[in-house]
C-alpha cells in the first residue's frame, strides 16, 4: 500500500509540473498518459492537492501569457495589426469605446446613417435621430 501511495505521489508531482508547464489540465494529462478522471477524483478527495493544482494552473497561465506576449512583440515589426493590438493593450487611449445605455422601456427610433453629409458631433447627430 505504501508503495502504491508513493507511486501516486510521484505521478501527482509529474502532473503538477506538466500543468504548470503546459497551462492546461487536459493537455498535461494527455502528455503524461494520466487519466483525467483519476486526476479529478484526486482533486475532489484532497483539498491540499486541489489547491496545488489551482496554483499550477495559474503559474501555467502566467507562463503562457508571457510567451504569447513575447510572440506578439516579435511579430509586430512585420504585422501592423499586431502593432495596433499591442498599442491598445499598452495605452487605453487607442481602444475603441462604445457607450451603450439601456432602459427597460422600448424605444421607437430610426437612425438613418446615410443622411449626414458631414461629420456631426453628438449633439448635432442627436438632432438627426427621428422619433417614430
Amino acid at each position: 500500500m505504501a508503495l502504491r501511495s508513493r507511486a501516486v505521489a510521484i505521478r501527482a508531482t509529474e502532473v503538477l509540473d506538466a500543468i504548470e508547464e503546459l497551462g492546461f489540465i487536459n493537455k498535461a494529462c494527455e502528455a503524461l498518459g494520466f487519466d483525467r478522471k483519476q486526476l479529478w477524483r484526486m482533486i475532489d478527495r484532497d483539498p491540499v492537492f486541489a489547491e496545488q493544482v489551482q496554483r499550477a494552473v495559474e503559474r501555467g497561465r502566467v507562463k503562457r501569457r508571457d510567451w504569447l506576449e513575447s510572440l506578439a512583440y516579435s511579430m509586430a515589426p512585420e504585422n501592423p495589426t499586431m502593432v495596433m493590438f499591442l498599442l491598445k493593450r499598452e495605452d487605453p487611449s487607442y481602444r475603441e469605446s462604445y457607450n451603450v445605455n439601456t432602459t427597460a422601456q422600448p424605444t421607437n427610433f430610426i437612425i438613418d446613417l446615410g443622411t449626414a453629409s458631414e461629420a456631426l458631433d453628438d449633439v448635432a447627430a442627436s438632432v438627426q435621430v427621428t422619433d417614430v
